[in-house]
């Protein structure tokens, strides 16, 4: 036979390939089945190696399904760990040992023993005999020896079965009470017989747990029989009969701003037993995972807590399968050095306000998982319910020493039932309270002043209009008036309040450096809904003063005074018509138009730099309700939540801050170096000899460009009467040509009343003169004139352009509290300063829109300069 050529090699290696092919497939897969040990039947055992369910060889699977073992009569042979085993079936009166490593003779072929008689193992021989138990013993629970008897039972080791309950043979029968878990059905009835009856402390310790896992009832069984024992070893239920916890507190208490809390546990199993003392710490009675320096926030004196999350009532019952009771305790050391424990009082809100002492009083024990109370039939069956802590609230009262009225630390839990398969919205949280003392009569004692002298501005306000508008009755109008006025001065009373409210609680809370003796109000207290009162009332009204403002502003009289005389006097008295140019007007008309708007600051700037501040360096985080003032904290650390106080207590001074320094700016140094727009216009005039400024000065001699005329009742009326054939023409129609009779009628009317008032500024008409005078200082400051014109109008002399109280200019207070009290409203509902920022500007916008639209169109029809020359 000839070798194998190439190709035939190369064909073979290629078949042992693709043969090998599977085997390479199945080595590098790496996803298996879901294989759960309650998938294995009787005859497999779950192997922990491959995570799948293999045979037994020989047996059964063991009762945890991990590993296999041997039938009923058959002993293990030479098993060393493996979780397979070899089985060998005893023989005839042989029985297997109770380690099932060896099959036993029976003596006297008798393997069944009797009840009372217990089968002695004798490894030596390899035999077992059954052995009479006797003088006070009985089989023990495997059955294999005498023990003596239990010390409840008889000499005989017997019982009535009335009387035995949970291992023990009660003195008295037992009894049947209703509505009992399973749990209590064991153990209740002989946890408080025993308990009162033979002092075991353990027993005792058991009856008060059952006390407590009742936490939606204040009347219940457990607690009826707790009453009933008088007994020193029985466990204090009830914190303190005293109707004043916080006399029970310890003198002399007193924390750091920061500082460590330290408390201290003391843990019970539901079996009462001791498991030891443990510093509460981090997620000791916290149940939602977070980093340890989150968890441990809430022990810092001061910091306003509070963690919730969503978890799966399976994987808490799964972490704590039976219920654990704490009793919490304050750890403090005194003056001389001695550390002590004072007990923390526990309330149950599930039971509380309800009958019963319970129902009234604080507790010492509390638990955080019960899995034990919702199991029937079998403890080791899954519990048809599991009773979650869902929420705990240490709250912290305010000065910590007595004599006060409220304990200084107490702890209040909420528990709720679930089943396995639901999930629990868990929560802990730490409050901070205090007592307000005189806080709310100071606050209404400024209330009553401010709000007093608001009445009293917008009275004088209202008087010097009447005065100014030439009424002789009170009318509507005039109380429409009152009212408007009335609106802007309560607005910055109710700001002063809110303002200093924030600014009281931003000082005294975050301003404290030593030993913490002030706290946050409690939100949703009274402080916290009289201060969102205040603000709320503040910027309604304040936004009626805007309205009014704007109302004002947009429906005032203009009229531009061509001072200049016209060439032709005759075309111009017979037709009508001038040879004076328009364009001089129209030039001071676009000029007015323009600065209708101007204010003393800018409203984008503004925004940028009060976002720039409370957002990008960080003074919003001056706002938490905790004791820290950095602007910038570090990832992973606690955040404490915002107080809306403190929140609006430091945009508005930022607001503020921002606004006045602009002003400032603009008032000392923009407008005295680079341009000054106001009186830039009344320079305008005068060189225009337009509106009050026929020459540099009215008077010979003086150069005081503006004043302000207060007109005789006889002045007002003809100027009115001059207007009215204007007021009522149709004012949606415009002038086309110069035929156009509504043009013709405007143009007469123009010609008219700037030949009236140019006679009128140069004296013509003696029955209407007027005279030059300066105001008297009291005048000025209260904005209000003591002289009636009624012979002669009167000029004021105004060095002060006080003619742009027409224009935004001179309003600029009432707009930057608007804004700032808008600002905070907004954040009030959003807590959001970017969303606040982004609304007032947008507000800010369409009010800036409204002004100058209509300002346009109310500055065309008062100066009969048509709307198409305004720029």
């Amino acid at each position: 036979m000839r070798p194998p050529g190439p190709f035939s090699r190369r064909f073979v290696l290629l078949l042992l390939l693709l043969t090998e092919l599977p085997t390479f497939c199945r080595a590098l897969a790496t996803s298996i089945p879901l294989i759960q040990p309650g998938d294995c039947t009787g005859s497999q055992y779950y192997d922990v190696t491959t995570y799948s369910c293999l045979a037994c060889s020989s047996g059964v699977a063991a009762a945890d399904g991990l590993r296999c073992t041997c039938p009923a009569g058959s002993a293990i042979v030479g098993n060393l760990g493996s979780p397979q085993v070899n089985c060998s079936a005893c023989a005839i009166n042989t029985k297997v040992s109770l380690d099932q490593r060896t099959c036993l003779t029976c003596v006297n072929s008798i393997c069944d023993c009797a009840s009372s008689a217990a089968a002695e193992q004798n490894f030596i021989n390899k035999t077992v005999q059954c052995v009479s138990c006797s003088g006070g013993t009985t089989p023990n629970v495997a059955g294999d020896q005498c023990v003596l008897c239990q010390p409840t039972y008889s000499s005989t080791c017997t019982c009535p079965a009335a009387n035995e309950a949970g291992g023990l043979c009660l003195p008295d029968a037992k009894q049947e009470f209703p509505s009992l878990t399973f749990w209590e059905s064991l153990y209740l009835f002989s946890s408080f017989d025993v308990c009162s009856v033979y002092s075991n402390a353990t027993a005792c310790q058991v009856l008060t747990n059952m006390v407590i896992m009742n936490v939606f009832s204040s009347t219940s069984t457990a607690y009826s029989l707790y009453v009933k024992v008088s007994n020193p070893l029985l466990p204090q239920l009830i914190y303190s009969t005293s109707s004043q916890l916080g006399s029970t507190a310890p003198s002399g208490l007193s924390y750091q701003k920061n500082a460590q809390i330290q408390f201290r546990l003391v843990k019970y199993d539901v079996r009462g037993n001791f498991l030891g003392w443990e510093s509460v710490t981090g997620g000791t009675l916290q149940m939602c995972p977070n980093t340890q320096s989150v968890l441990n926030a809430a022990f810092a004196f001061g910091t306003y807590y509070s963690q919730s999350c969503t978890l799966q009532v399976s994987d808490l019952f799964q972490a704590v399968p039976v219920p654990v009771f704490y009793e919490l305790f304050l750890l403090y050391t005194t003056t001389s050095g001695t550390s002590m424990l004072w007990p923390v009082p526990v309330w149950n809100a599930n039971i509380l306000g309800s009958s019963g002492v319970l129902g009234s009083s604080a507790l010492r024990r509390f638990f955080l998982i019960d899995g034990i109370s919702g199991r029937q039939s079998n403890l080791s069956n899954q519990p048809s319910y599991v009773t979650v802590a869902t929420s705990l609230t240490l709250s912290v009262y305010l000065p910590l020493s007595p004599p006060s009225t409220q304990p200084p630390f107490q702890l209040t839990v909420n528990y709720q039932r679930q089943s396995l398969s639901a999930t629990a919205q868990v929560s802990f949280a730490v409050t901070y309270t205090q007592s307000q003392g005189t806080y709310k009569t100071n606050t209404d004692i400024a209330l009553g002043v401010l709000g007093a002298l608001a009445a009293l501005l917008a009275f004088l306000e209202t008087s010097s209009w009447l005065r100014r508008s030439g009424q002789q009755n009170i009318g509507i109008m005039v109380i429409i008036k009152f009212l408007a006025f009335l609106c802007g001065t309560l607005a910055n009373a109710f700001f002063l309040i809110a303002y200093g409210t924030a600014v009281y609680w931003l000082i005294a809370f975050k301003g404290q450096t030593s030993a913490v003796s002030v706290t946050l109000p409690p939100a949703g207290g009274q402080v916290e809904n009289d201060f969102i009162i205040y603000l709320s009332v503040a910027f309604a009204l304040k936004a009626l003063e805007l309205l009014h403002l704007l109302v004002t502003q947009l429906t005032c009289n203009i009229f531009l005074v061509d001072w200049e005389k016209s060439k032709d006097r005759t075309a111009s008295n017979t037709q009508g018509k001038t040879n004076v140019s328009i364009w001089r007007t129209i030039l001071i008309a676009n000029e007015w138009n323009e600065i209708q708007v101007h204010r003393k600051l800018s409203p984008l700037f503004q925004l940028f730099m009060v976002l720039l501040l409370l957002e990008v360096v960080g003074l919003k985080n001056i706002a938490t309700k905790d004791l820290t003032q950095n602007l910038n904290p570090a990832t992973g650390t606690y955040q404490a939540p915002f107080s809306i106080i403190l929140r609006f207590g430091i945009s508005a001074s930022m607001w503020l801050a921002v606004g006045i320094v602009q002003v400032i700016f603009f008032v000392f140094i923009y407008e005295r170096f680079i341009e000054d727009k106001i009186r830039q216009f009344a320079d305008l005039c005068s060189l225009s000899n337009e509106n009050l400024c026929p020459m540099r000065g009215l008077e010979p001699g003086s150069d005081v460009q503006t004043f302000e005329v207060l007109l005789s009742e006889r002045v007002r009326d003809q100027y009115e009467k001059i207007m009215q054939p204007l007021i009522e023409a149709p004012r949606n129609q415009k002038g086309g040509n110069e035929k156009n009779p509504l043009l013709q009628q405007r143009i007469k009317t123009y010609y008219t009343i700037n030949r009236f008032l140019s006679s009128f500024l140069d004296h013509v008409y003696k029955d209407m003169d007027y005279m030059v005078k300066d105001k008297l200082f009291l005048e000025s400051v209260l904005d209000i004139e003591f002289q009636q014109p009624i012979e002669k109008s009167i000029l004021y002399k105004d060095d002060r352009y006080l003619f742009s109280r027409t224009l935004f200019y001179s309003h600029e207070l009432v707009l930057l509290l608007f804004d700032t009290l808008l600002f905070g409203v907004i954040d009030l509902g959003t807590q959001n300063f970017v969303l606040a920022t982004i609304l007032t500007f947008v507000v800010q916008m369409f009010v800036k829109f409204l002004r100058s639209l209509i300002g346009k169109k109310n500055l065309a029809t008062q100066t009969l300069v048509e709307e198409n020359f305004l720029i």
